[in-house]
């Protein structure tokens, strides 16, 4: 028998379009609907039929559009709707992807509930009679960090958060490499209070006349300059790096993830350790102290050893995971952690004072 030719398709009509692979979208879009009945207002067809999305049309359906603007700026509509949209992955985690915001810590409790609390400790540590003592001047330092650390990188996220508008507001690279630079110039000058807090208290409880005799007001100040002055040295490499960065992700590329691994360990590894340290032997101490006596001195060594042991406890634990995963690249990165991370070390800064 001869090969006849398959008989002629019938020509398809202008409102008919082929949305086998959106249909799904279709099916949940209010302003699209099945042409049972006329509707009210205006029907604008789709005079184009060769343009499909599939080459084979499995499922033919008749799809009536209807607005009353112009049909150019319909069709705009409807592409929009239907076309999936080219988003970064910023930009799903933040805005396409709410449920992957709920573990983090509302940045308003931070904002509203920490800065007042500095603020009150800065009242408190200030006094004539506390200002006597090293150690109020160090308390006072480490207010004054985390109110800037509070009104600068949190603001920043707080604003992302209620707005909606990227990792960083403005979406520029100075100011993402700024926002990096302020957040760890903060941390480290935050940390490394914390340890010479730690020191100064094991020295009075072990040598209470030497530093008594010793140690001065005009040595505290040279030591937070110190301090200072490394922290806001060290980390310049992370604005260079940030300006040159596209956009300000949590992922940053892999130089930045090495530099940032070692920062880690000189921010809060190393300083989390001998924090620890020095809290555990300052306890050992005073286990007799704290069960005989409760006085006004005993008061302030249990509040400065649950200040040590608070920064080590909310800290240290994510930024060991954080290290690991960078240094093994097999690992995956984990994003809600991440924001965990993120968020237990900016609730750190509430915590303490």
């Amino acid at each position: 028998m001869l090969n006849r030719a398959p008989p002629p398709q019938p020509p398809i009509p202008p409102s008919t379009y082929t949305f086998s692979r959106f249909q799904p979208f279709i099916d949940n879009c209010q302003c699209c609907h099945v042409d049972t009945k006329p509707p009210p207002t205006t029907h604008v067809h789709i005079p184009s039929p060769s343009v499909t999305f599939d080459q084979e049309p499995q499922q033919i359906r008749t799809r009536t559009f209807t607005s009353n603007t112009h049909p150019q700026h319909d069709w705009e509509q409807q592409k929009r709707m239907f076309l999936p949209q080219r988003t970064q992955p910023w930009e799903q985690a933040y805005q396409h992807q709410p449920q992957r915001r709920k573990p983090v810590v509302r940045y308003d409790f931070l904002m509203y509930r920490g800065i007042p609390t500095h603020c009150l400790s800065l009242i408190s540590f200030m006094n004539k009679r506390m200002c006597r003592f090293p150690v109020s001047i160090f308390m006072v330092s480490l207010s004054l960090v985390n109110i800037i650390i509070l009104g600068g990188p949190v603001i920043m996220q707080w604003l992302n958060h209620r707005l909606l508008i990227g990792f960083v507001v403005t979406d520029r690279r100075f100011v993402c490499g700024l926002h990096v630079y302020i957040d760890i110039v903060g941390s480290s000058i935050n940390s490394w209070l914390i340890l010479v807090i730690a020191v100064e208290h094991y020295l009075s409880v072990v040598k209470p006349l030497l530093i008594r005799k010793r140690f001065k007001r005009e040595h505290a100040y040279i030591i937070i300059f110190i301090i200072v002055l490394l922290a806001a040295l060290v980390p310049i490499i992370f604005l260079i790096i940030g300006y040159h960065i596209p956009k300000c992700l949590l992922v940053y590329p892999r130089t930045y993830q090495i530099i940032g691994s070692i920062e880690i360990c000189i921010v809060y590894v190393i300083p989390s350790m001998l924090i620890f340290i020095f809290s555990v032997i300052t306890i050992h101490k005073l286990r007799y102290r704290l069960k005989n006596h409760l006085g006004r001195r005993i008061r302030i060594s249990i509040l400065l050893i649950i200040v040590s042991l608070s920064f080590t406890a909310f800290t240290l634990p994510f930024q060991i995971h954080w290290f690991i995963s960078i240094v093994q690249r097999s690992m995956r990165t984990n994003f809600r952690l991440n924001l965990f991370n993120i968020s237990f070390r900016y609730l750190t800064l509430t915590i303490r004072n």
